[in-house]
């Protein structure tokens, strides 16, 4: 169910994320939180970023609270890849 009690006991316990890079020189996307954590995960093992330039994967940006996204490559990396992490 969406918006059920699980999901807002979910937001209180989790950090809320505060934006995403791609760090060319590990080849990973870093999302920092605004507790100061990171979530770092290998650009390339996220589907349809396999054969992206670094150019293209360096337009990552945050969606939602818990997912990527890729204007220039019309890709969303669904909230399972942060969210997974958080579990």
């Amino acid at each position: 169910m969406v918006g059920s009690r699980r999901d807002a006991d979910w937001r209180l316990e989790l950090p809320t994320p505060r934006g995403a890079d791609y760090d060319q020189a590990t080849g990973r996307i870093v999302v920092e939180f605004e507790n100061g954590s990171t979530f770092t995960v290998p650009a390339r093992s996220l589907e349809g970023l396999v054969e992206a330039s670094d150019a293209n994967i360096a337009e990552v940006e945050l969606l939602g609270e818990t997912g990527l996204h890729w204007e220039n490559l019309d890709i969303d990396d669904l909230p399972r890849v942060i969210s997974s992490s958080l579990d």
